[in-house]
């Protein structure tokens, strides 16, 4: 079974908690594309973005459009490079195994792996839409869960280390108001690394 034991346990709550709320697809990383907000409770939007909250119709609406215009031009490309391939192996329909075919067979799949779905611009846009849906996406998954791990007596999410767990809330509770207090933090310069509180 995949998951933390918690969710192999529980799982069927969680997932009953995240469809009460409205949120349709619980298991994808931009399940806020597809979320009524509308049926969300107050903590659970206050851990969107703010300016996520403001434009979140038509950023979905702009996420799933590129995504579908993406899968579409993916799937013609294929095809493309299908056709090619059985327009290949009709011309050399005896010679299959010959130096010549297998060389066209290379430029053909090097000419149809090299062409890029989307213009740049639009991946770029793309990437960017999946990154703070995905962030935020996370945040709300997590908040769900947590509820539920409140509900059946659990510790919360990421609170099990209490090694970490209380020097973080003794830091948080005495310079919170005076820095941004963040936990398991990958700055680019540690190479993967995390630290475990970072202010």
């Amino acid at each position: 079974m995949y998951g933390t034991v918690f969710r192999q346990n529980y799982g069927w709550y969680v997932f009953q908690k995240f469809y009460e709320y409205g949120i349709c697809k619980p298991k994808s990383d931009t399940l806020l594309a597809d979320t009524h907000f509308d049926k969300l409770p107050g903590e659970i939007v206050d851990v969107v973005d703010d300016n996520l909250i403001e434009d979140i119709a038509e950023k979905a609406t702009r996420f799933k459009e590129l995504r579908q215009k993406r899968r579409d031009r993916d799937r013609e490309i294929n095809n493309e490079k299908k056709e090619a391939m059985r327009e290949l192996r009709e011309e050399f329909d005896g010679e299959r195994g010959s130096e010549a075919y297998y060389q066209r067979m290379e430029e053909i799949r090097e000419e149809y792996e090299s062409m890029t779905p989307l213009p740049l611009d639009e991946q770029d846009e793309l990437d960017e839409l999946r990154e703070e849906l995905s962030e935020n996406s996370k945040r709300v998954s997590d908040t769900v869960e947590n509820e539920v791990r409140q509900a059946v007596g659990h510790y919360e999410k990421g609170n099990r280390w209490t090694s970490e767990t209380v020097p973080y809330q003794l830091i948080e509770s005495r310079y919170g108001d005076e820095y941004t207090i963040e936990r398991h933090h990958r700055p680019d310069w540690l190479d993967g690394l995390e630290l475990d509180i970072f202010c």
